[in-house]
């Protein structure tokens, strides 16, 4: 992706796109700051519960800086991570990978997350030093009634600078956006994911071998956060909510599957969310907010002025799985049917679909053909 570049002699201000979005790729704001002579990394706390029918915690710890380019966050490996209730419950995260902290929550344990509970975060890094979280609420989500989509065809430029005609499909979503428990506003969050599937070529040799067929997962619409705070609707219903859309290209040839996850909020973690978008979901105006840092809820139990990033959150989430409709344009495969073994301008893919690092030859169980 290219982002468009303001201004010269740059310094990238960037620590609050890597706490806004999980693994967030969109493009960064890049704006002219001075640098201070003594810069030293901030630790920034990514965490979140989920209530599902699969309920986890994951908590993701590193050491970014907010003024050095180059700097890559430097996971944080072995922090002690403790997941506590006001009722008294606690649990220990353990590490799954380096920096990254993971509990199954459906496995049998002394914890199990219950609406109208409330839930705090609790971190010690290896050098001592202990960050805490404010307490969250798990709120109710309400169930969503499904998504539809709808064709736009708009001028775009390609990947070599040429204006041509470009068809995309945009997911809407109706739901209602009253607290299922109390008839208040609910607070709502959308996370997104797409799988489709792809069929190799068959090789121009006399005894060809079997052709694979793979579904390759990807997380769709990483430079948006989309957010909504039903308090501020007059309905009770969400009716065609824009989510998010894609270009209608290869994917979605032989059949794609969005997955697309509502969320609860607190008001605080809508807050916290909602200036996350307004910080990544920027146009480039440059009369708008400036991006920056955006607080969180995360403070350093001894040292209180300290900036710690990244916000903790509990959320029940509901899962739907949308069989994705074809567009209107002629859409052409990935994969030539057939290819000579040593063919130029042939995707890696279709000689070797298993290459890609999210593909696998298994159909997920939602896919129905």
């Amino acid at each position: 992706m290219h982002c468009p570049t303001f201004l010269k002699s740059f310094i990238r201000v960037v620590s609050v796109l890597l706490l806004g979005q999980w693994g967030l790729l969109g493009c960064l704001t890049e704006i002219d700051l001075e640098a201070p002579e003594s810069v030293t990394a901030r630790t920034a706390i990514r965490g979140k519960l989920v209530a599902s029918d699969q309920p986890y915690v994951l908590v993701e710890i590193t050491n970014v800086s907010d003024y050095r380019a180059a700097d890559i966050p430097e996971a944080v490996i072995g922090a002690e991570v403790l997941l506590t209730t006001d009722a008294g419950e606690a649990v220990l995260l353990p590490m799954r990978r380096n920096g990254e902290y993971y509990l199954d929550l459906n496995q049998p344990g002394p914890l199990s997350p219950d609406i109208g509970e409330n839930f705090q975060l609790t971190v010690t890094t290896p050098e001592g030093r202990t960050y805490q979280s404010d307490w969250e609420p798990l709120r109710p989500v309400p169930t969503p009634a499904g998504i539809t989509q709808v064709s736009e065809t708009r001028m775009v430029l390609n990947n070599v600078g040429n204006t041509v005609e470009q068809e995309f499909l945009r997911f809407l979503v109706n739901t209602p956006i009253t607290n299922p428990e109390d008839g208040t506003g609910a607070f709502l969050k959308w996370e997104f994911s797409g799988v489709f599937r792809i069929t190799e070529s068959t090789l121009d040799l006399p005894i060809p071998p079997q052709a694979k067929i793979c579904y390759i997962r990807e997380v769709v619409n990483l430079e948006n956060v989309v957010v909504f705070n039903g308090n501020a609707g007059r309905t009770e219903q969400l009716e065609s909510f824009f989510l998010l859309e894609e270009p209608y290209d290869y994917r979605f040839y032989e059949g794609y599957y969005l997955t697309v996850r509502q969320q609860s909020l607190s008001e605080n973690a809508h807050q916290y969310w909602a200036k996350i978008s307004e910080v990544v979901n920027r146009s480039g105006n440059f009369f708008e907010s400036p991006a920056g840092k955006v607080t969180g809820n995360f403070r350093n139990v001894v040292d209180t002025e300290e900036e710690v990033f990244g916000y903790f959150y509990a959320t029940e989430e509901i899962t739907l799985h949308y069989r994705v409709q074809r567009g209107e344009k002629r859409i052409f495969p990935l994969c030539p049917t057939l290819v000579k073994p040593d063919a130029d301008g042939v995707n890696y893919l279709c000689f070797n679909c298993l290459d890609h690092p999210k593909s696998s030859e298994e159909k997920p169980a939602f896919w129905i053909d």
